[in-house]
């Protein structure tokens, strides 16, 4: 369990790090942001567009990544991060300009 915690919580600070470089005005990686401004939100929201959004492509992606296999423990993976993520964005919004 606690590893299962640890991993949740490093993939929420990647998805973080991830959702900050591409969404923020001169971020590294806001020239993606730019150029798949076009694309409808069901794909934008889940790849970088929205931070609670985004626990259940990246969490897929750094699971299988790590060397996991498909386990009923991925749902709570997800869960739990998109969990994390959501208390990262209320302290987005609370402590930037930006907001969340």
């Amino acid at each position: 369990m606690i590893n299962l915690l640890a991993f949740c919580f490093c993939c929420s600070l990647a998805i973080t790090a991830i959702h900050v470089c591409i969404t923020r005005p001169g971020m590294i990686l806001n020239w993606i942001g730019i150029l798949t401004v076009r694309l409808p939100d069901w794909i934008l929201k889940p790849l970088h567009d929205c931070l609670i959004c985004m626990a259940s492509v990246w969490t897929i992606t750094f699971w299988f990544a790590s060397g996991n296999s498909l386990r009923p423990t991925l749902i709570m993976a997800i869960l739990i991060v998109a969990g994390i993520n959501t208390i990262i964005c209320a302290l987005l919004d609370k402590l930037t300009d930006y907001g969340c």
